[in-house]
């Protein structure tokens, strides 16, 4: 068996996607002592995928928790729940806090704010104007309320993402919102860059009673082909909610989406998740740490609850099966992968806050 040290320095770098490093592949076992110098890179995606999709669902409807959720849950699939907080409880078609304390639980489904209530605020034409027609005081309130109620309700740490009420906000709301959020979606009809230009304005697929499976399968086929991220806004199903689809054409959809992510090529999770993974990748570098080390550190405050980085390097050929423990001898998720005929380690690093080091041992057979 030959065991290799890894170093991965989470610092600042440019904001642009992935950055080719270097990486010092330490021989140990007698193997000798000199430092082999290998290529190594931070994975654009989690696991090495060529792109990721976010499911998204808005409004507390019923229906998700008695359709959405169980086929979510069913093919393995987690998405996001951007909740209104003051109609959970309220509204009897709508849902309960202890149905969303059971989502949270058992399928690991993240819980995000759509604000307190939604507000249309229609101007003088008729035109809805959503949270961009509050004063500062109720938009404090439909911000800061409704992330509280979730994290009371629920118990979650900070760290929540947000989605603006009919999409619709402007440079005050966003500054508000950035106050207290670790990320806005809104709606594009677009794919999302690998790094998005505003983190407060992330663009969204809006399906409606009109499209089909086969229309949204265009979003999950435009990411893979662009190494891009693909994020979906969903309402409800079967009659219930604005425009819903049926959910038949969000169970073939689905479908669509886990075949891709067994394959690989595309990585789904929820939205904060993908946000916290750009956040911490465009931040990150590779580098040689000295011998026997493997140090996992960041220069950079971290986002709330920081989620592992996906490394990728050169394996030895001869190499079939790899481990990798941190500095507890605690299990790190690796795996050996096939690239042009050549074996790749993958290898999933949680950065530790400024200052401190975690310890990453990889080895193989």
């Amino acid at each position: 068996m030959r065991t290799l040290s890894l170093a991965l320095l989470v610092g600042s770098v440019s904001a642009f996607g992935l950055v080719p490093t270097r990486l010092l592949a330490v021989p140990r076992s007698g193997l000798g002592t000199s430092p082999t110098a290998v290529p190594a890179e931070v994975e654009r995606w989690r696991g090495g995928a060529i792109a990721a999709q976010s499911l998204t669902f808005d409004d507390s409807y019923r229906s998700q928790i008695t359709t959405l959720i169980p086929m979510l849950d069913a093919r393995g699939l987690r998405g996001t729940f951007f909740l209104v907080s003051e109609w959970v409880d309220l509204m009897v078609w709508r849902s309960s806090w202890d149905d969303w304390g059971t989502v949270l639980r058992e399928s690991g489904h993240e819980m995000a704010s759509h604000s307190a209530r939604h507000q249309e605020n229609y101007d003088l034409a008729g035109a809805i104007q959503g949270l961009t027609g509050l004063n500062a005081v109720d938009l404090a309130y439909e911000l800061e309320h409704s992330k509280a109620q979730i994290r009371t309700q629920l118990g979650l740490p900070d760290g929540l993402v947000f989605a603006y009420p009919y999409s619709i906000f402007n440079p005050t709301v966003r500054a508000a919102t950035a106050n207290h959020y670790l990320a806005a979606r809104a709606v594009s009809g677009a794919t999302v860059s690998a790094t998005p230009a505003d983190f407060y304005a992330i663009g969204s697929y809006a399906w409606e009673q009109t499209h089909t499976w086969q229309d949204m399968i265009v979003a999950t086929n435009t990411a893979i082909a662009r190494g891009e991220w693909a994020v979906d806004m969903i309402h409800g199903c079967d009659g219930e909610g604005w425009s819903p689809p049926a959910s038949t054409d969000y169970a073939l959809y689905f479908d669509h989406i886990k075949a891709q992510s067994d394959l690989g090529v595309l990585w789904v999770a929820p939205f904060g998740e993908v946000v916290r993974y750009i956040k911490e990748r465009d931040a990150a570098t590779v580098d040689g740490q000295g011998v026997h080390t493997a140090a996992v550190t960041s220069t950079q405050p971290l986002p709330p609850t920081p989620v592992r980085l996906t490394i990728s390097f050169p394996a030895p050929a001869a190499w079939t099966t790899i481990q990798a423990t941190d500095e507890g001898g605690q299990p790190v998720p690796a795996r050996i992968v096939q690239r042009n005929g050549l074996p790749y380690a993958l290898v999933d690093v949680l950065p530790e806050a400024p200052g401190e080091v975690a310890e990453v041992t990889v080895s193989g057979s």
